[in-house]
């Protein structure tokens, strides 16, 4: 990572004028990248995640992205919600229509999470990966990850959210997220240009999406493998279900649906994301619940 910068640490000083992630600022960063076409920004909405499942069930074509400069009702996983405060991340939402077979719909979200890990790369910050959905600095939370999918047959669609914090919020994260959350500024010391990063993130996704879609998914799990190393061997305890059964082992693997493996007193088992909720032992890794 990069060390601090020079002066006022990067959270004390304004965010520079332009540092809105609009249209007219992010499309002439995309060049030919199918992924943020058509770009719908919004000031405020409640979850672009919700904004997108109406355009989607409503026709929108694959490749619509939409990104909010602050969201009041941010959704993660299992209806947590989710920070989304004005100015202080990049609050994106992006429509595929997979044309993969369903069983490996699950690798969206593992693509998703490696787009952001080399995007954050790209910014200064060495993100791990987290299963099911969630990116860290250190133990610290800077990303979090939603794939929803709905429709039927040819029409049938996934929306990626991503919710990646860029600076701290003004006035500072609530207290049940400040001891757990981080952002990019904070773990590289310096500005992050959300326009830029935003279309980033959209070149990345394509890139990713596009090995998903050319039949090549060995390499999304290995750059996935790679992202979370850290957490492979480990002990672990996993809540599956609404009222969550503790199932306590030690990870072996990403499994070629997505699912985590993990091996138990009682034999292997394979865990899918919608579902569980992963503490690892030794690591104080909740952040903003995802």
């Amino acid at each position: 990572m990069n060390g601090p910068a020079a002066g006022p640490p990067a959270a004390d000083r304004p965010a520079p004028a332009g540092d809105l992630p609009t249209a007219e600022a992010v499309l002439p960063l995309l060049g030919d990248c199918p992924i943020g076409r058509p770009y719908t920004f919004v000031p405020t909405v409640d979850s672009t995640n919700l904004l997108l499942r109406r355009l989607a069930a409503e026709g929108a074509p694959e490749g619509t992205t939409v990104v909010a400069d602050q969201q009041t009702a941010g959704r993660g996983r299992r209806g947590r919600s989710w920070v989304s405060a004005p100015g202080s991340g990049i609050w994106m939402s992006v429509l595929l229509r997979p044309r993969l077979d369903p069983a490996r719909w699950g690798l969206l979200a593992l693509a998703a999470a490696v787009a952001v890990r080399e995007t954050a790369a790209a910014a200064g910050v060495d993100a791990r990966i987290k299963w099911p959905n969630d990116l860290l600095v250190g133990d610290r939370k800077v990303c979090g990850i939603l794939v929803e999918a709905g429709g039927a047959g040819p029409s049938r669609w996934a929306v990626v959210g991503i919710g990646l914090n860029v600076r701290p919020p003004a006035g500072g994260f609530p207290p049940e997220a400040a001891a757990a959350a981080v952002t990019l500024e904070e773990a590289a010391g310096r500005r992050v240009d959300r326009p830029a990063l935003a279309a980033a993130l959209c070149r990345a996704l394509a890139r990713w999406y596009g090995v998903l879609e050319s039949g090549r998914p060995e390499a999304v799990l290995d750059a996935w493998r790679s992202g979370a190393s850290w957490l492979l061997g480990r002990r672990v305890q996993v809540l599956a279900g609404a009222a969550p059964d503790v199932l306590e082992g030690t990870v072996v693997d990403v499994a070629p649906d997505g699912g985590l493996i993990i091996a138990t007193a009682s034999g292997t088992r394979t865990l899918h994301a919608g579902d569980v909720s992963l503490r690892v032992d030794g690591a104080g890794a909740a952040g903003q619940q995802a």
